[in-house]
């Protein structure tokens, strides 16, 4: 919050009030919402397969997401480095699904 004397006590009551106002899941849905649009983008650009797969790694670690639901470690072969399986690919490779 940018006051380093500041106590875990109040810290505690800031994480609080955010929680109690809905700020924090407010930002939360706003940061789910901007991932998918950014994945709908990367979904149409036509991004080979490696670059895509760091690209969706980059965005899903920046926004603090993960693979979602029946996402699988293995990699299909078409979304493989080298392979140029579009970003599509990838996001369904990577447990992603289809973005809204």
């Amino acid at each position: 919050m940018g006051r380093a004397d500041l106590s875990e006590a109040a810290l505690a009551d800031v994480r609080e009030a955010l929680v109690a106002t809905g700020a924090r899941a407010d930002v939360e849905a706003r940061a789910d919402r901007l991932m998918r649009q950014a994945e709908r983008h990367l979904d149409r650009a036509g991004v080979e397969a490696e670059p895509g797969h760091r690209l969706l790694g980059l965005l899903r670690s920046v926004a603090g997401s993960s693979p979602g639901p029946g996402a699988h470690e293995d990699v299909p072969e078409a979304a493989k480095p080298g392979r140029g399986a579009p970003a599509s690919s990838l996001r369904a490779a990577t447990g992603g699904g289809t973005a809204p």
